[in-house]
């Protein structure tokens, strides 16, 4: 996560923010490399749509109460308050939930991520299939976000 040598208030709370990011979307553990979730694939439905707009909201409700103490803290702040103000918005427009492209969507997320897992162990290996045991699940919640996006006219 951050430098050990500087840890202030700012700090443990963008390591815990980002602990529990990592637990709420896997992919997103893998690419920062974030053990401990690479058999696993996000909840793309709405009801993580809404988990993770009430973490953003909760990450910025957090940031106002930090007090800053130096400039290590005031760019950490600062970087945080600018990445979460833009998810929280992302996520009320609903741009995450019914984005569908090449480049950035569920789609190519998941195909992405397994080509920065490790394949080198057969315990690797299994971590792998687990994971793609995971993409139909994973797949079905994003059909039923789309579906329950466009029923509420998004």
């Amino acid at each position: 996560m951050s430098d050990p040598s500087h840890q202030s208030e700012m700090f443990d709370f963008a390591n815990r923010y980002v602990e529990e990011e990592a637990a709420r979307d896997p992919l997103f553990a893998t690419y920062i490399g974030v053990a401990g979730y690479d058999d696993r694939i996000n909840d793309f439905s709405m009801d993580g749509a809404r988990e993770s707009l009430e973490a953003a909201r909760g990450g910025l409700s957090g940031l106002d109460e930090i007090a800053v103490v130096d400039d290590a803290d005031a760019v950490a702040h600062a970087v945080m308050t600018e990445r979460l103000a833009a998810m929280r918005e992302l996520l009320e427009g609903f741009e995450i939930v019914t984005t569908v492209s090449v480049i950035n969507s569920p789609i190519g997320n998941v195909r992405q991520v397994f080509e920065l897992m490790s394949a080198g162990s057969a315990d690797d290996a299994q971590v792998i299939r687990r994971r793609l045991d995971a993409v139909e699940a994973a797949m079905s919640s994003w059909r039923e976000g789309l579906e329950e996006a466009a029923d509420a006219g998004h």
